[in-house]
């Protein structure tokens, strides 16, 4: 009975052990899932415009402010009664003369110098006196200059009336229908003077010493 047991045992085991080698071989591998990918959209970029300007610097230059015509002189430095060499070295300038400078000089003790470098046209200089004579009044014919209020070629005869806190006088202009004004401070020892168009705008200006802004033909 013992070894019956045994045998059953035995033969039961042994059908178990097959039993799981039969699973084991018959098994099937898990599948291998592949997930989908979706592409990104490809997204085109325009490169960063590259600035070609130069850099700034310190050193960069710039222009400096023309100086102002006033009833003593050009700006704050150059006064009539200099010498033309005085008159310039003051602007830091260099007057050019000409032959027809030379002959005025001559006939006249009278002649207009000018500055011959680019931005300083426009602008002519009194040489009036013996010797090497003395800067005494400034003439303006265009619009680039303008006097210490303003002032300038293409202002209206108003703007000029305006200035009441020094004495003002007209009278009609020599040449044409137009007006001359004249704009003298207290001391009257200096003037300004603009000639007026008929349109009402001011056509050239000039100042200088009493007696030389007075003369309405300049050297002539």
């Amino acid at each position: 009975m013992s070894a019956s047991r045994s045998v059953r045992h035995t033969a039961g085991a042994s059908l178990v052990v097959a039993l799981l080698l039969s699973a084991c071989a018959t098994s099937v591998e898990p599948a291998v899932v592949t997930p989908e990918v979706t592409p990104l959209p490809q997204v085109t970029t325009s490169p960063e415009p590259v600035d070609t300007a130069s850099p700034a610097t310190d050193d960069a230059v710039v222009p400096a402010a023309k100086p102002t015509l006033n009833v003593y002189g050009l700006g704050d430095v150059a006064h009539w009664s200099m010498t033309p060499d005085e008159f310039a070295a003051a602007l830091g300038k260099t007057f050019t003369p000409t032959d027809f400078y030379a002959e005025s000089r001559r006939d006249f003790q009278c002649g207009y110098l000018q500055v011959d470098e680019p931005g300083w046209e426009g602008i002519a200089f009194m040489v009036t006196g013996e010797g090497e004579g003395r800067v005494m009044r400034a003439d303006v014919m265009d619009e680039h200059w303008s006097t210490h209020r303003g002032i300038t070629v293409g202002s209206t005869r108003e703007e000029v009336l305006a200035l009441q806190d020094d004495g003002i006088s007209t009278r009609p202009s020599k040449y044409g229908d137009g007006e001359t004004i004249t704009v003298a401070p207290a001391e009257a020892t200096a003037l300004e003077v603009f000639d007026i168009s008929e349109t009402g705008l001011v056509q050239t200006f000039h100042a200088g010493a009493y007696d030389e802004a007075l003369m309405v033909e300049g050297c002539s």
